[in-house]
């Protein structure tokens, strides 16, 4: 084909080839093209290429600047070669920038100083290159100083450099041109040249350098190098100098340079060179020289200093003068055998100085030579009384002399000298003096000046000895306060007595009375009336009336306004009072007793050492409570016994005669005295009346029945009331009975039985039916067919009187088997009673069982088992079951009769066959199952009738009197006694939820029916207020109110009565009413019925939030609340262990409740409570950590004390520290008790056996004895 190629290149290059390629350089960068054209004999074409020249990428640097720490940095590339490329910037922090066509780059600032790697890459499409640097990120040097002294010439010294701040600094350091190595200590940011050492004195260069990647500090100085002050000297010519005379001074050393002089003379005056640093002084001499223009000695200093040191050279130089005049100075009197002291003063010229001085004393006695300074005192004792003449003379080695004297006199010094004023206040017109009395003195002259003018009163007493004694008087005839001035002096000493004397006016008789408004209603205040009837001129201006009580203890002081003064008083209890009252006049006093009445009294007066004294004759006066609500309790005894009981009949207005009446009122208010009259309806003379104290117990004694009138008359001065009833005299037999001790006979056997009773109305008639139509008997008045008879209308043969010692007995013979029934009617006009016996009768060898109680004290109704509703209640018979064949099967019951507390009859029969002991000698009554009210509880037991066919039984009963329980009454949970609270919040006291009635079956706050509560509220240290009084009244106020201004009491006001404002069972209040860091204690009250108890709770306060704490026993039942004195404490067993338990809570800081510690402490002897030992708490105390504890039985036996405080601490240390703390009384057994028997062996139903017991004893008192 032979084809031909031409190639034109853009550069302009051409090229033929004849193969279809061209090899060509073509020169230049960036945009080229190729034009070819094919041709050959046949055809011809042409082609076209565009295309970029570009060339390799090579880096040949990459540079980037050291970093400030927060600054960027600048990045630089430089390349060697390459085109059309693009570059990235890679941090080793991870920071990357690029690809971009740029060769400049700001790398960003980094997060911390350290060191860093950048990585630079650029490529374009034939090649890559990249090229990695460090990138230091530095914090630049800072504060760079360098610290240098002046060098000491041939001593090695060190320069020091230190920085401010900078990371990585290096340092470089040189000194006359010598480099030295830099040790850097990076902690202390210090750096220490090496050391260097300068042979010569003179000037050096320094230069010193600090740098790092991002900053550089250069400094230059000088450092000088001196010789060292070396041997010293300094000397005065002469020591001794004469005053205006100069002293020649003279300094040599025998090295230093650059040495600065400087020459304190000890006058005030100075000398001083200086020179340059460098000067030489080896082995120079500087003298100079200074004149002294006063004596005495001085201390000369020179200081030589240079750059590197100093000295000080000391010597001392004396400067005489001539001397001058001196007095002797010592005192103009003075006593035997006492040292006496003189001293020199300058009276002109110069102090002495190097003098000596000789002393005649004037006494006799030898000259003696001293040293003459100023500073000295010289002593000499005198032996004799008498004035003597001292003399000195002196001189000085200049010589100069001097000579001076003075004078003493020696007397006998004044000893305790006691001066007496009397009157305190002096009546006009009278004499006022004072009693001086001294141990010793002589020549001792007494002066009193009496200060109104007139003429002093003087003494001499030339000599004395213990209690010599003077008087002196001076009379007033002005009124006012004067000032009594008394000196008592002699020519040793003086002393001074001064007295305010008040000289009022006398009080004459007929001139100050007394009057009252009488007695008052208590709450109302009596007011005492004074009334000055005298002369105004004579009138006792400036008098005070101070109120005393029955203590003597000041209630008010008001100052006496003429002429007429009230002073008003409200008693703190109702009742009679009893006051005085002290009135004095600036010291002068008198008494007025008190109480008085309504009616003006004249005061009497009576003269004694100058002070009015002054009597009333009073009559008593007080504040009384209205009497309201009276009524009268009656009851009767028989006389001798102490066992009250109650009457009979619906109204229990029955009684029997023969026996005394007891009068119990009971009302509202205050009483003074009760008269209590009984007379008989209608009158037939007989009448008694008897008055007696509110706080006694009147008796009287019913002789005759019949109806009666009972009259109560109680009375009190504003008040009184009378309360009247109708009463019966002749009531029936009072605990009859029928006694069978025989129990069974045979048939024709002599049968013993008696009726016997305790109490019994002479008119009664008893009626007795022995269970045969024979044996129908009737004992009393002849008339007591025609009085009253039995139902049965039987003929009954009156057989006698009663007999005096409340017992029938009879002999009857039962002829046939079978049981007889014995029937007892006792009747007379006014009541009337009935009771049977079953009688068994049989051939039989048996005997029925024989029964009794285990409490027999209780068997009679008038002395009933008082039990509490809501106690568990244990009867127990025992059964004496007799051999017999025909006993196995005796079938024993138990009965519980309700009975009308008046009549004592029968009302209802209690069922007990569902209580589990029904069938034993044991009969439980659970809490509450019966109601309030009187019972009768009988066992009976019956022999098996299938047997013996005649009933053979027999049984006993007690009596049960079933009263309401004491209320139990908390201001807290689990009944605290003391807690912690802020005044900072409100407190709130919740004793309804908190108290419940133990007759009540139920926790329901609302279903105890306790309520109107009523608080008292004192301080620790404070008397409690009574459970009655309603005054002071304590208002709680808002929070605005401010408690600072009110110390004692609560709310502002003293001890007393809280007025709540019907709290409901809620009392809250703000705590700012109260004082932080003091003890209150708040008493409540509440009421049901006529029941009502009491608690109290101790508040200690604080200004910061403690943490709120409850504090109870772990097992309530386990814990019984005390009241009485034991108020407050929880009665424990100490066999068994105590647990306690705890909640807690803080609104500020819930943490607090997790620290928790628990302390116990006993009550000693003493009555202080003793904390328990830490020993003794890790022995039987277990969790004090947490919020529970447990008390171990050992920790009451190791501890000989009753009584317990538990209390509980949280967040110790801290504002929200909180604190409760419970009492708990441990119970004891009965001790000390024995028993004995009259026999201990005898024949079954025969020998009578008796346990006798001596009392046992138990401090919480002996509920009741049990014979088993």
């Amino acid at each position: 084909l032979n084809v031909k190629y031409n190639w034109t290149f853009s550069d302009g290059g051409t090229d033929f080839t004849t193969v279809p390629f061209s090899s060509y350089a073509i020169s230049g960068l960036g945009p080229a093209s190729v034009n070819v054209t094919a041709y050959s004999t046949l055809d011809t074409r042409q082609g076209y290429l565009s295309f970029r020249l570009i060339s390799r990428v090579n880096i040949l640097h990459l540079i980037v600047d050291g970093q400030h720490f927060g600054n960027d940095s600048a990045v630089s590339i430089s390349l060697n070669s390459g085109s059309d490329y693009l570059c990235t910037i890679n941090a080793s922090s991870g920071e990357t920038q690029g690809p971009i066509a740029a060769l400049n780059f700001r790398v960003s600032a980094q997060s911390s100083p350290a060191l860093y790697f950048l990585t630079a890459t650029c490529y374009n499409s034939l090649s890559s290159s990249s090229r990695t640097v460090p990138l230091y990120v530095e914090i630049p040097v800072t504060g760079f100083v360098v610290e240098t002294n002046a060098a000491e010439v041939g001593v090695p010294f060190q320069l020091e450099m230190s920085i401010f701040n900078g990371t990585h600094p290096k340092f470089q350091a040189s000194i006359a041109g010598e480099n030295k190595t830099v040790v850097y200590n990076s902690a202390a940011l210090r750096a220490l040249a090496e050391a260097s050492s300068l042979p010569t004195a003179g000037m050096f260069a320094v230069v010193c350098r600090t740098y790092n990647n991002v900053s550089d500090i250069v400094i230059a100085l000088n450092v000088t190098a001196q010789h060292r002050i070396s041997n010293a000297s300094f000397r005065v010519q002469s020591s001794a100098i004469g005053v205006n005379s100069y002293g020649l001074f003279e300094l040599t050393m025998s090295a230093g340079t650059g040495v600065q002089i400087s020459v304190q003379f000890g006058d005030g005056n100075s000398y001083n060179y200086t020179t340059t640093d460098l000067e030489e002084w080896g082995g120079r001499n500087l003298s100079f020289n200074h004149t002294y223009t006063i004596g005495g000695s001085f201390t000369v200093t020179a200081t030589l200093s240079n750059l590197i040191g100093n000295t000080t050279l000391t010597l001392s130089v004396s400067v005489l003068a001539p001397l001058g005049q001196y007095a002797l100075i010592g005192p103009a009197t003075s006593n035997l055998n006492n040292p006496v002291q003189f001293s020199f003063q300058v009276l002109s010229g110069s102090p002495p100085s190097s003098a000596k001085v000789t002393f005649s004393w004037g006494d006799g006695s030898p000259l003696e030579t001293f040293d003459m300074l100023l500073t000295w005192t010289y002593n000499h004792t005198y032996a004799a009384l008498g004035n003597y003449i001292i003399s000195f003379n002196a001189s000085n080695p200049i010589p100069t002399l001097a000579a001076n004297s003075t004078s003493i006199t020696i007397v006998d010094l004044i000893v305790n000298p006691r001066a007496t004023f009397t009157p305190p206040v002096l009546a006009k017109g009278e004499s006022a003096s004072v009693k001086i009395t001294i141990d010793g003195g002589s020549d001792v002259t007494c002066t009193l000046v009496p200060g109104d003018g007139g003429s002093p009163d003087v003494s001499v007493i030339p000599t004395s000895g213990q209690n010599t004694q003077r008087i002196l008087t001076s009379t007033y005839n002005t009124n006012g306060t004067f000032i009594m001035n008394l000196t008592v002096c002699n020519a040793a000493m003086c002393f001074v007595f001064t007295h305010n004397l008040k000289v009022v006016n006398k009080l004459q008789s007929s001139t100050l009375g007394l009057t009252t408004n009488g007695n008052q209603t208590f709450g109302d205040p009596i007011i005492f009336t004074f009334t000055y009837s005298g002369t105004a001129a004579d009138a006792p201006y400036g008098s005070v009336i101070e109120l005393r009580d029955a203590n003597g203890t000041a209630v008010s002081s008001t100052e006496l306004d003429l002429p007429t003064t009230q002073v008003s008083v409200s008693p703190a209890q109702h009742g009679y009072v009893s006051y005085s009252f002290f009135v004095y006049n600036n010291g002068s006093n008198f008494t007025i007793q008190s109480p008085v009445v309504s009616t003006r009294f004249v005061l009497n007066c009576l003269y004694m050492s100058a002070v009015v004294k002054h009597f009333f004759r009073l009559f008593q006066i007080g504040s009384f409570l209205p009497i309201s609500n009276l009524s009268l309790t009656l009851m009767y005894r028989s006389p001798g016994r102490d066992i009250l009981n109650s009457g009979f009949g619906a109204d229990r207005l029955t009684f029997p005669n023969k026996q005394e009446l007891v009068a119990l009122p009971s009302f509202f208010g205050t009483s003074e005295k009760h008269t209590f009259s009984i007379s008989q309806i209608p009158a037939l003379g007989e009448q008694s009346v008897a008055t007696f104290q509110p706080n006694e117990t009147i008796y009287l004694y019913l002789n005759s029945t019949g109806n009666y009138l009972v009259s109560l008359f109680t009375w009190n001065p504003i008040s009184n009331a009378t309360f009247s009833t109708n009463i019966t005299v002749g009531g029936s037999m009072i605990n009859g009975r029928v006694v069978d001790v025989q129990g069974v006979s045979r048939p024709g056997q002599t049968r013993s039985l008696s009726v016997v009773w305790d109490v019994l109305s002479e008119d009664t008639c008893v009626y007795v039916d022995l269970g045969i139509a024979t044996e129908l008997h009737l004992y009393g008045p002849a008339a007591c067919l025609a009085i009253c008879r039995p139902p049965d209308n039987k003929d009954y043969n009156h057989s006698s009187s009663l007999v005096s010692n409340n017992r029938i007995d009879f002999s009857v013979v039962y002829k046939k088997r079978g049981t007889y029934i014995v029937k007892v009617f006792t009747c007379n006009q006014f009541a009337n009673d009935s009771f049977t016996a079953t009688v068994a009768v049989s051939p039989s060898k048996c005997l029925p069982p024989h029964v009794t109680m285990a409490d027999e004290p209780h068997m009679r109704v008038e002395n009933p088992r008082k039990v509490l509703r809501s106690a568990s209640v244990t009867v127990e018979c025992i059964i004496t079951e007799l051999p017999c064949e025909a006993t196995p099967q005796n079938r024993r019951e138990w009965l519980i009769e309700s009975l009308d507390e008046t009549t004592r009859s029968v009302t209802g029969i209690v069922d007990v066959s569902s209580l589990p002991t029904f069938g034993n000698t044991i009969l439980a009554l659970p809490p509450r199952f019966l109601e309030l009210g009187l019972y009768r509880v009988t066992a009976r037991v019956v022999m098996n009738t299938t047997v013996t066919v005649e009933e053979f039984a027999n049984y006993s009963s007690i009596y049960l009197l079933v009263g309401s329980s004491p209320l139990i009454v908390s201001l807290t949970p689990g009944g605290m006694i003391e807690v912690k609270r802020s005044v900072g919040r409100t407190i709130c006291l919740e004793p309804k939820l908190n108290s419940f009635d133990p007759d009540v079956g139920s926790i329901d706050p609302n279903a105890q029916g306790i309520g109107s509560w009523v608080y008292h509220c004192w301080q620790k240290g404070e008397t409690e207020p009574d459970d009655s009084s309603r005054s002071p009244v304590q208002i709680p106020r808002n929070s605005s109110f401010n408690a600072i201004n009110h110390t004692t009491g609560c709310f502002g006001s003293p001890p007393g009565f809280v007025q709540t404002g019907g709290s409901g069972g809620a009392f809250c209040f703000d705590g700012a009413n109260l004082w932080a860091n003091r003890t209150y204690i708040f008493k409540v009250q509440g009421f049901k019925a006529k029941r009502s108890s009491r608690s109290v709770l101790r508040i200690i306060t604080t200004d910061l939030f403690p943490a709120i704490i409850d504090l109870r026993c772990r097992f309530p039942a386990e814990c019984h609340r005390m009241s009485g004195t034991d108020l407050g404490y929880n009665m424990v067993n100490p066999t068994d262990t105590v647990q306690l338990t705890s909640s807690c809570q803080s609104s500020e800081n819930a943490s607090v409740c997790d620290s928790t510690a628990w302390s116990v402490e006993f009550l000693d002897s003493s009555n202080n409570w003793v904390v328990v030992d830490a020993q003794t708490m890790q022995a039987f105390v277990q969790g004090s950590s947490f919020r529970e504890v447990s008390l171990s039985p050992d920790l009451f036996s190791n501890i000989t004390s009753r009584r317990f405080r538990v209390c509980l601490k949280v967040g110790l240390g801290t504002v929200n520290e909180g604190e409760a703390c419970s009492l708990l009384f441990t119970n004891l057994v009965p001790t000390t008790g024995a028993c004995t028997c009259n026999s201990t062996s005898g024949v079954a139903a025969v020998t009578p056996f008796e346990i006798s017991c001596s009392p046992f004893t138990d401090s919480d008192g002996i509920d009741s004895y049990q014979f088993i």
